[in-house]
């Protein structure tokens, strides 16, 4: 773990699942059919299916470079015109669901739920910034995701409003002492920087790697990485 010992870190799968679950906590609360259950929980957890190596970190390299980004990228690859074929578009249309209505329900650009895709509390944000809180404050969150969410849903009462007033104050601690903070505004700076040394050693499949699989076949950034006054 990076930071204090302790500190627990995870990953995009983790959060995606948890954003599903999330959605699929919704679907249940609200008493919707199967397909709109479906739409809501898969598209929830194809939410970030379009995220590079290191996620936003490197993503305006890639760009600013090759002109793709994690929208881009997650259309192709629901779409199945990405490096991975049509293995996700195949098994959405399997079960009934057009992938580019997935899209859009995903991208937040069609929303028939609440706003929980593309509001300002939204399913992502809720799991994304507790999560995060998580790794700063071990155990100590007063409020859980399906709080928030079911809170979000009522807001029938006045216990209902203090827990959306709560996510808002992890929100913005989590923005303030990791997003934004120096440390952390100083790494994405760094990472970008060496990628943009190194553009033409890349290429614009190489968004689709995993961070594993990008060091292992570009070597010289880890490489420059290791070496950087920074670090």
């Amino acid at each position: 773990p990076n930071g204090a010992l302790g500190n627990r870190r995870y990953n995009r799968l983790q959060h995606s699942v948890g954003v599903a679950h999330l959605a699929k906590l919704y679907a249940d609360v609200k008493g919707l059919r199967l397909k709109e259950a479906r739409l809501a929980y898969v598209a929830a957890l194809l939410h970030d299916v379009g995220h590079a190596p290191l996620s936003h970190t490197l993503e305006a390299a890639f760009k600013r470079s090759f002109g793709i980004d994690h929208h881009i990228a997650g259309s192709e690859i629901l779409l199945g015109h990405s490096p991975y074929g049509r293995e996700i578009t195949d098994v959405l249309t399997s079960y009934g669901l057009d992938p580019e209505e997935v899209l859009a329900i995903a991208s937040g650009e069609q929303d028939r739920f609440d706003g929980f895709f593309s509001g300002p509390i939204n399913f992502d944000t809720i799991e994304g910034i507790l999560r995060s809180w998580m790794y700063v404050k071990k155990n100590t969150n007063a409020v859980t995701p399906e709080k928030v969410v079911l809170a979000s849903i009522n807001r029938a009462n006045d216990t209902d409003m203090r827990t959306v007033d709560a996510f808002w104050e992890f929100k913005d601690h989590a923005y303030r002492f990791i997003v934004r903070s120096e440390f952390g505004v100083a790494s994405d700076f760094l990472c970008e920087s060496i990628v943009l040394q190194n553009i033409t050693r890349l290429e614009r499949n190489d968004y689709f790697l995993t961070e594993k699989q990008i060091f292992k076949k570009r070597y010289v950034l880890i490489q420059k990485a290791a070496i950087s006054p920074a670090q």
